[in-house]
């Protein structure tokens, strides 16, 4: 199964949500998962590490999203301050077992 988390860390985002996401991140790699992360803040490609990490060119909430789904995820996590703009789920949901 492929996870993508959506996190951050440095500037004005504290360390709470990285230290939670890579617990989990562990935590899933342990019982087969693959998973990778996708942030807008260089900080978190050196503590996520071993894990992949991606810094889209655009770190837009539109460029974020869609660097969620050119990795093609089975499932996305996302654990950052950032408002959701709910817009967009009918498209991060696409394929999604998801209540509507």
């Amino acid at each position: 199964m492929r996870m993508l988390i959506r996190t951050e860390i440095g500037g004005v985002y504290g360390m709470g949500h990285a230290c939670r996401c890579l617990a989990l991140a562990r935590a899933l790699t342990i019982r087969g998962a693959t998973v990778e992360f996708v942030t807008s803040t260089s900080a978190l490609m050196s503590f996520a590490a071993p894990f992949e990490c991606w810094l889209p060119t655009d770190t837009s909430e539109n460029g974020m999203y869609a660097a969620i789904l050119g990795h093609e995820p089975d499932i996305a996590i996302f654990d950052t301050t950032v408002p959701f703009d709910e817009m967009l789920y009918p498209i991060i949901s696409k394929g999604c077992a998801c209540p509507e």
